[in-house]
């Protein structure tokens, strides 16, 4: 057996030394194993959409595992002894950690063939799907020894010729695949189906190659990289304006059916309708409450979001006429958004969701309509236990002939909902504000919170013009400074940045971002013809903000 010995010595030096060599650390094969290494654990619960997971940071759980979720079928018994010796169990899908806490965390769902029961087993890093991306051929062959070694259920494969700005998230998320790795000659880089880093090695700060010449030629055996039909390229920009102040929310729409999109938003005191490129046509101010978020409907009808703090709703229904902003409804207890529910492409159906003291948001959601100055409640439709009507939108994006809600989490994800089941949600939060409404309950000073809204945009349907597509256009915004913002007396607005998504359905569910970096922090997003409008506050809130009304082509 020394013989064997020495073999496994050599192949261990060996495969260190390379790595020594290609600027790894020797313990880089070693920190692979760590992070991957087979962790089994239980399902115990449902929280928000999300399933809670008994081991946590204490036990080595770390944001991005991914866990394969079991079930148990058959009882497996010993035929001589009558001895149960278990049950064999069956893979029903997959969850990704989102939070970890100390002893236990939280993860969403990628994928489910069914319910999972509560409780049920879960394993990470089992059955894993990986691709890896060698810059340099044959500087992975290491690599997959470990990764072999420490994951022996997992299929592994290497793409050869395919460079790492070719991938595509909606052709990696259709082939199922859990972790791509990008092995360069000083770093490895890990990363999630959606192209989000999960874990870097060696040089930390490598930069992984996107080159700018056309991709190579795939070779035989390489798997076709799906590329999703780019239908919105916003190159260009203009600015139409600036005011002083800051818009906390903004729509776009032909109130006034002329033919061009009028800028309807919200200040913390008014509404106001604003022709772009022209100047104000109506404003409002309600006789009592806060006003919280608009939504515009068909033919001239404003959904206006009324808050009399820690009380109630005091939401109204208005009309753009000749003569200014008339109030035709008043006093709704409800929160109330305009949403396309029969998919005409017009969101020309009212729906609203009731009030609730303990939570902010209620449990129940009603398609509306009115009969002269008065709401009647319609069919009550089934969403999530954590669903939030105002910001939220409806499309058809898997053409199944069944709208999904497009909604916000209240950690800011974006979400994809088939009435109360989760379908899809971004894995990291897409939408930020400076500005917030909070329902509080208890004496002055004692207050405790009981629930937090922000005024996110809502995303914007369309239609692909290359496939005919639907598909929704949402802000991706980045705010660094974001958890520390109560604490400064004022909030530096231009830290934050933003770009304009797209999430789209092909096979799955697949995101992608079409426009570059831009600054400020976004407040309102609208989409006409082929020009998209956006409304960005700048400056230090509060007390120096300036908001910028422009748009792309």
């Amino acid at each position: 057996m020394k013989w064997l010995k020495r073999i496994f010595l050599s192949l261990f030096f060996l495969i260190s030394s390379f790595f020594i060599t290609s600027g790894y650390g020797a313990n880089v094969l070693e920190d692979v194993e760590r992070d991957f290494k087979s962790l089994q654990a239980l399902i115990i619960g449902i929280e928000n959409g999300e399933y809670i997971i008994d081991k946590g940071r204490a036990q080595g759980v770390k944001p991005k595992d991914i866990f394969m979720v079991y079930k148990r079928t058959k009882k497996v018994v010993h035929p001589e002894t009558k001895e149960s010796l278990g049950f064999l169990r069956e893979p029903i899908g997959k969850v990704e950690v989102t939070r970890v806490e100390e002893n236990f965390s939280l993860a969403r769902v990628l994928s489910k063939k069914e319910d999972f029961p509560i409780p049920t087993i879960v394993r990470r890093s089992a059955e894993l799907k990986i691709y890896v991306l060698p810059e340099t051929q044959g500087i992975e062959e290491p690599l997959i020894f470990a990764l072999k070694n420490a994951l022996p259920d997992s299929e592994i494969k290497v793409l050869k010729g395919v460079s790492f700005s070719q991938l595509e998230p909606s052709a990696l998320t259709a082939e199922r695949i859990d972790y791509v790795f990008v092995v360069g000659t000083d770093f490895l880089k890990v990363y999630n189906a959606y192209l989000e880093p999960v874990k870097a090695y060696g040089n930390y700060f490598a930069v992984v190659k996107r080159p700018e010449q056309k991709p190579e030629t795939q070779r035989p055996g390489t798997p076709p990289i799906t590329q999703i039909a780019q239908p919105f390229t916003f190159l260009q920009m203009q600015i139409l304006g600036k005011m002083p102040g800051e818009v906390l929310q903004a729509e776009f729409a032909d109130l006034d059916e002329d033919g061009q999109p009028e800028l309807v938003y919200i200040t913390q005191e008014e509404l106001q309708i604003v022709k772009i490129k022209g100047g104000l046509l109506a404003r409002y101010k309600p006789p009592k409450g806060k006003i919280i978020y608009v939504s515009t409907g068909p033919k001239g009808w404003i959904a206006l979001n009324i808050y009399e703090p820690n009380l109630k709703m005091r939401s109204e229904v208005l009309k753009l006429t000749p003569q200014g902003l008339q109030p035709v409804i008043r006093d709704v207890n409800l929160f109330l958004q305009f949403v396309d529910f029969t998919g005409t492409g017009i969101k020309d159906t009212l729906v609203g969701q009731t009030f609730s003291l303990d939570t902010f948001f209620g449990k129940e959601v009603y398609i509306l309509k009115r009969e002269d100055n008065r709401i009647v409640y319609g069919p009550k439709l089934e969403v999530a236990d954590n669903f939030r009507l105002l910001g939220s939108a409806m499309a058809d994006l898997d053409g199944d002939g069944e709208r999904e809600w497009i909604t916000y989490l209240p950690d800011g994800r974006l979400a994809v909902f088939k009435r109360n089941l989760l379908q899809f949600s971004t894995p990291f939060s897409v939408a930020k504000h400076f500005y917030s409404f909070t329902l509080t309950q208890g004496k002055k000073g004692q207050e405790v919170l009981k629930g937090v809204f922000l005024p996110y945009p809502t995303p914007i349907v369309t239609t692909n013009p290359v496939d005919g597509r639907t598909v929704v256009l949402y802000l991706k915004t980045e705010f660094p400074l974001e958890k520390i913002a109560k604490d400064l007396k004022r909030i530096p607005l231009n830290q934050a940045s933003f770009q304009v998504g797209l999430l789209g359905y092909q096979v799955s569910y697949f995101f992608r971002t079409v426009t570059d970096d831009m600054t400020g922090l976004p407040t309102g997003l609208g989409l006409w013809g082929n020009s998209l409008y956006l409304t960005v506050v700048t400056g230090e809130y509060p007390g120096k903000t300036e908001t910028i009304l422009s748009y792309r082509w």
